[in-house]
């Protein structure tokens, strides 16, 4: 258990001061000292902790009581090789003081844990990662067990060593030996949360989440303050998806962090770091990408060198389509690490690769499979950006490798997939995707990809099934919305495809083309106003509404034969090349931007921007057409510094 507060303080060992020929009057004021020291520590004042811990020793050199509770507040000031110091000279003034054998144990288990505190906090257990760490790590901690072992030798009933001592079992994946002492914590006090917790972050490393849950509900149950407990339960539901559930936590840990964060010790700070990046990724997968980026940028504010929230910033900035800034962050990672840099390099590839910036994106993909060989992901980015310059053999060399490299990851099956869709090799692109499928059959793209290849065979049930499952898996993809929305239009189902095209224009309302998609939808059901509301905002936004339109149905005269009516003036201007730049009178235009938030298709922002106007201007005008300021999202607003 990380060291986090002082509720152990060795309050009890005070009265071991020294040898009886010691005057009374410097022993009972050593005494005092000790005890305003304990009173600033709990009020987090360690500072002056300390400087009344001095004085109780100045009096009493041998007050192994002093020495415990001064290594105690070193420890939450981070000063750990001191605070060590002073545990073991309280253990050799008083060899049978269980207290000093047990914060010296968390003072060896929190030299590991602080040196690489996130990686731990995220139970990748980093230090058995590198195995350049290994020696040490393994050191600490077995320290720390050997003072874990004394103190409950000394102590048989010391309920927070056991729990401590199974976190260290934990860390080292020795699970069973660590739910043996979770469980005898609990037996010896059925009422300690933080036994509870701590029994749940074992069972969740060891890959057991259901029963994790019971407990981490168990130790808010009985310690409804319990920040640790928020903290994990958020991460348990945002790994569940279940990321409204994940913010709630996440929000209540740093409610209670703050509150006391007058007080709170070096890794409580930590905690909070953690806690924001924990709910800016929660915000991150959700979409909230505004949201993300305030809590990976106070993240960043509390701890600048921190590289995660770097890094999860730099992806919420590339989904806002932010290219310079997610760079900037994924450049700083790579700074801060760069020995260890392979995955910001690949990130910052996808970034220059989203921003078309093809060359720069090779040179991050080199980059990563340079520093990780084995690093199949890379392998795979950099063969997309292959496909996507042409160079198609290359493509498929680098999908071959990843796929050599580790044979379960979905991806560049998908993607190797797609290239034998284009190449005419639909047996070969189906068989493809499914194995994508068979080895993540939750990865909804690959679903997509499979529909797109039985679209192209004309199987359009299976391709409309497949479109089905991706939304089922992940009701935000747009491409599911808008090739079913397709397929439907093929078979004519036109209500359906209209659906599918508005739930597409939702979700991604700054891509025009999904106007003249819609539009074209709307005149093949001869729903002409709407038809013309669409053609319209698409030619606002700059569409060449007439090309795609003859590209598509020949000439205007030809689709009339072919859906068998007229298509009213109104609308056959909007399909004729247009000599002069398309324009409408300013209220038609208002009142247009007003239709589209009104139907809940645009933010405020974006209706203003279509309607030409500021947004400002927008909201004064929303009473004029029934709609009300009080339906604004909050993300609708300014922020987030750019």
């Amino acid at each position: 258990m990380l060291q986090t507060n002082l509720s152990r303080l060795a309050s009890s060992a005070a009265y071991s001061y020294g040898k009886p020929n010691k005057s009374n009057i410097g022993a009972d004021d050593a005494r005092i000292y000790n005890y305003r020291g304990i009173d600033y520590c709990k009020k987090g004042e360690f500072d002056s902790g300390i400087a009344q811990f001095n004085n109780a020793i100045a009096l009493v050199p041998e007050f192994a009581g002093a020495y415990c509770n001064r290594g105690l507040a070193y420890v939450n000031k981070g000063r750990l090789d001191d605070a060590i110091k002073d545990f073991d000279k309280s253990i050799a003034l008083d060899p049978n003081n269980a207290y000093a054998y047990y914060n010296r144990g968390n003072a060896y288990s929190t030299i590991q844990l602080q040196s690489d505190y996130v990686d731990a906090y995220n139970n990748r257990r980093a230090a058995y990662v590198e195995t350049g760490r290994r020696s040490q790590a393994l050191e600490n901690y077995n320290k720390a067990l050997e003072d874990y072992n004394e103190a409950i030798k000394l102590e048989p009933e010391f309920v927070e060593a056991y729990v401590n001592r199974g976190d260290i079992y934990s860390i080292k994946g020795e699970f069973d030996l660590a739910l043996e002492d979770y469980n005898k914590a609990i037996s010896l006090n059925p009422k300690f949360a933080g036994a509870y917790y701590h029994r749940a972050v074992s069972l969740d490393n060891k890959g057991e989440s259901e029963k994790a849950i019971i407990d981490y509900n168990k130790a808010i149950e009985l310690n409804p303050d319990f920040a640790y407990a928020y903290n994990h339960r958020g991460l348990y539901y945002t790994a569940k998806g279940k990321y409204d559930q994940a913010i709630r936590d996440f929000s209540r840990a740093i409610k209670l962090i703050k509150e006391d964060f007058g007080g709170v010790s070096t890794l409580d700070s930590e905690l909070i770091v953690l806690t924001y990046m924990g709910r800016g990724s929660a915000y991150h997968e959700k979409g909230r990408f505004y949201r993300a980026i305030d809590d990976f940028s106070k993240a960043i504010s509390l701890k600048p060198n921190d590289p995660f929230a770097y890094h999860g910033r730099g992806l919420a900035y590339r989904n806002l389509l932010v290219f310079e800034k997610s760079i900037q962050d994924f450049s700083t990672v790579i700074n801060l690490k760069p020995e260890a840099a392979a995955d910001a390099y690949k990130e910052r590839g996808v970034t220059y690769h989203s921003k078309g910036d093809i060359d720069k994106a090779i040179e991050d993909y080199n980059a990563a499979i340079a520093l990780d060989p084995r690093f199949a992901e890379a392998w795979t980015e950099r063969g997309k950006v292959y496909r996507d310059k042409g160079e198609i053999d290359k493509a498929i060399e680098d999908y071959n490798k990843a796929i050599e490299l580790n044979p379960e990851l979905a991806e560049p099956y998908t993607y190797r997939g797609l290239i034998y869709n284009e190449q005419g090799e639909v047996d070969k692109a189906i068989e493809d995707q499914s194995k994508a499928i068979a080895c993540n059959s939750e990865f909804a793209e690959a679903y997509v990809n499979r529909g797109q290849t039985y679209y192209a065979k004309n199987e359009l049930d299976k391709a409309i099934a497949d479109y089905d499952k991706a939304i089922e898996i992940n009701s935000e993809l747009v491409a599911a919305y808008t090739y079913r929305g397709n397929a439907y239009r093929a078979k004519t189902e036109l209500d359906k495809a209209i659906a599918d095209y508005t739930e597409a224009l939702k979700l991604r309302p700054k891509i025009a083309e999904f106007y003249y998609t819609r539009g074209e939808a709307w005149l093949l059901a001869k729903g002409w106003e709407e038809a013309k509301t669409d053609l319209t905002a698409a030619l606002l936004q700059d569409i060449d509404v007439a090309a795609a339109f003859h590209n598509t149905h020949g000439s205007i005269a030809a689709f009339e034969e072919k859906i068998g009516v007229r298509l009213p003036k109104e609308v056959v201007t909007l399909l004729t090349p247009q000599s002069e730049p398309f324009e409408i009178d300013k209220d038609a235009r208002i009142a247009l931007g007003m239709k589209y938030y009104g139907n809940d298709e645009l933010s405020s922002g974006l209706a203003a921007r279509l309607a030409g106007v500021p947004r400002e201007e927008f909201w004064y005008l929303m009473g004029d057409y029934g709609l009300s300021l009080l339906t604004l999202d909050e993300e609708e607003l300014p922020n987030s510094g750019f």
